[in-house]
């Protein structure tokens, strides 16, 4: 697993790449990621 600092670097990435269609995606993804992360967390 990669450093959760470089989350944001990632998706700054994504986002240059992809454009604002990123977010439409990765903003529902991250919506159901997040039950996930939290259980990882613990």
């Amino acid at each position: 697993m990669p450093p959760r600092r470089s989350t944001s670097r990632v998706y700054a990435n994504v986002n240059e790449r992809l454009g604002p269609a990123w977010w439409d995606y990765g903003t529902r993804y991250v919506h159901l990621a997040k039950p996930y992360l939290t259980l990882l967390r613990r």
